[in-house]
């Protein structure tokens, strides 16, 4: 998180743990002692009137060993989803021209119903995002 805590746009939103996160949404990160979130930011929040011409991914959150996973909210939606994470690559690549945040995982935290599990390897392997109930953090 540190390009973030450097960057203007961002500076003042990095929460420690999950504190960036709505109160919703925190139950949706499960912790252990071992794997913790460090560091949160709600990416959305801070991009309010700004870049309206992408969608994108909810929030960032840095875990264990310094990584940033992406993490998102959201009814799974293949089309939608990947709109997000090409949208949240965009806004970072013109954010931080020189260069940009690594972003280690992508991980969407589904409401609603889920496809078939054929469906969501596929989607997976095609896409790098993680579909799940709940984002475990001793599975990352």
């Amino acid at each position: 998180m540190d390009d973030f805590q450097a960057h203007p746009l961002w500076a003042q939103s990095v929460c420690q743990g999950k504190q960036a996160l709505k109160k919703e949404h925190r139950a949706l990160v499960l912790e252990s002692k071992q794997h913790k979130v460090v560091q949160s930011l709600d990416f959305d929040a801070c991009l309010k009137n700004l870049h309206l011409e992408h969608k994108r991914w909810d929030y960032m959150v840095e875990i264990h060993a310094s990584k940033t996973l992406a993490f998102e909210v959201h009814a799974y939606d293949p089309k939608g989803l990947l709109d997000k994470k090409n949208g949240t690559l965009a806004i970072l690549q013109s954010e931080f021209a020189q260069s940009p945040p690594k972003v280690d995982a992508w991980h969407v935290a589904v409401l609603g119903a889920l496809p078939r599990q054929d469906l969501l390897a596929r989607f997976r392997a095609e896409t790098q995002i993680h579909i799940q109930r709940q984002l475990d953090l001793s599975k990352v």
